[in-house]
């Protein structure tokens, strides 16, 4: 269950700066000049998806999900708000039950 929760938790910080980085640090780049605001925020958003990806490749691995889950689960992170819909995802698949 500890790779669920880490998932779900990554899942969410990950989704999060997406967005931030989407709403604040783009318009601050491209509307007000403010070049930095992208590198820190993409940064800090990159660092998140490295531990989203390893976690997810912990779940799949832990839960003996199939690739086709992975491959699902990996997109939605590159859509802006679909951390929001994650847990859906996940919560809809049979239960899980780690090996």
């Amino acid at each position: 269950m500890e790779a669920l929760s880490a998932l779900r938790r990554w899942a969410w910080i990950e989704g999060t700066s997406l967005l931030v980085l989407v709403l604040v640090g783009m318009p601050l780049r491209h509307l007000a000049g403010i070049h930095c605001a992208t590198q820190i925020v993409g940064t800090a958003h990159g660092i998140a998806f490295l531990f989203f990806i390893n976690a997810l490749t912990r779940a799949t691995s832990e839960y003996d999900w199939p690739a086709k889950r992975w491959l699902v689960l990996l997109g939605i992170a590159f859509v802006p708000g679909g951390v929001f819909f994650f847990r859906r995802a996940i919560d809809s698949a049979e239960s899980p039950q780690p090996h």
